[in-house]
C-alpha cells in the first residue's frame, strides 16, 4: 500500500501548505492550517480540498473531433527553441 501524502490547508483561504506553521504563508492567519490527506469518503478523486485556490475554476474544452485550430505559439526569442 502507497504511504498516505499529508498536506496541511488553511481554513481561512484555502492554500496548502506541505508542512505544519503556526500562520498560513497565503494570508498570514494563525492556527488555520488543519491536517489533510486528501482522501475523501470514496477516496482520493472525492476529494477536491486538495485543489486549495484552483477548486472550482472552469475549463474551457473543445471536442476532438472539431476542426479547431490549434493555439498561436509564443516566441521565446531562442532559436534553439522556437
Amino acid at each position: 500500500m502507497a504511504k498516505l501524502r499529508i498536506s496541511y490547508l488553511c481554513r481561512a483561504c484555502g492554500q496548502v501548505h506541505g508542512k505544519w506553521s503556526g500562520q498560513c504563508e497565503g494570508c498570514g492567519a494563525w492556527n488555520t492550517l488543519e491536517e489533510d490527506t486528501g482522501l475523501g469518503a470514496a477516496g482520493p478523486a472525492s476529494s477536491s480540498r486538495a485543489l486549495g485556490r484552483e477548486r472550482g475554476k472552469g475549463m474551457a474544452l473543445s471536442a476532438l473531433d472539431a476542426d479547431e485550430a490549434p493555439p498561436p505559439r509564443l516566441a521565446s526569442g531562442m532559436a534553439e527553441l522556437d
